[in-house]
């Protein structure tokens, strides 16, 4: 199997167009990253393709006539979980109450999202629940909040077991 490597903003970009028309030739996917982004040459969206199949697994391809025509191997929720995990780990050391924080002082979430969010908390909170009552990881779930200590985070995203952490992020 084949170990997932971080896809680029660009690849990010041709994926949504394949995710939208669910299959297209390079020919499609260059005219539609115009329209989107700007003009892309033809032989650099052959080659991300290419990379995006062969080396990265995101993509396969089907021969029609002459035309090879590319499909996505993950649907963008799959892509998008394993995009948020490799960010969380990566810029937040897994700690999923700093990505909060973060994401909260970045933008004041409406109403709407506010009830949402609510609603995804408690679900989880529920999920967590152990038999005995005792809060513990959903089974099959690893990088839980209740796998690691108790720290106070304050809503600026200071925690005081970061301020040495070079990974912390920090206003």
């Amino acid at each position: 199997m084949r170990k997932p490597q971080a896809v680029t903003d660009r690849e990010l970009e041709i994926l949504k167009i394949l995710w939208a028309k669910g299959r297209a030739n390079v020919r499609e996917v260059q005219e539609e990253l115009g329209r989107n982004v700007g003009p892309v040459a033809y032989s650099t969206v052959q080659t991300l393709l290419n990379i995006m199949e062969e080396k990265k697994g995101l993509v396969r391809h089907v021969v029609e006539g002459r035309t090879f025509v590319y499909i996505p191997k993950k649907t963008p929720e799959g892509t998008l979980r394993e995009m948020t995990k490799r960010f969380i780990d990566r810029v937040f050391d897994g700690a999923l109450d700093r990505v909060m924080v973060a994401l909260l002082d970045a933008r004041a979430p409406s109403p709407e999202e506010l009830a949402r969010l609510r609603a995804v908390l408690d679900r989880a909170a529920t999920s967590t629940q152990t038999p005995s009552g005792a809060h513990g990881e959903a089974a099959g779930e690893t990088g839980g909040l209740a796998s690691r200590p108790s720290r106070e985070v304050t809503r600026s995203g200071s925690d005081p077991s970061s301020s040495s952490n070079p990974r912390a992020c920090g206003d």
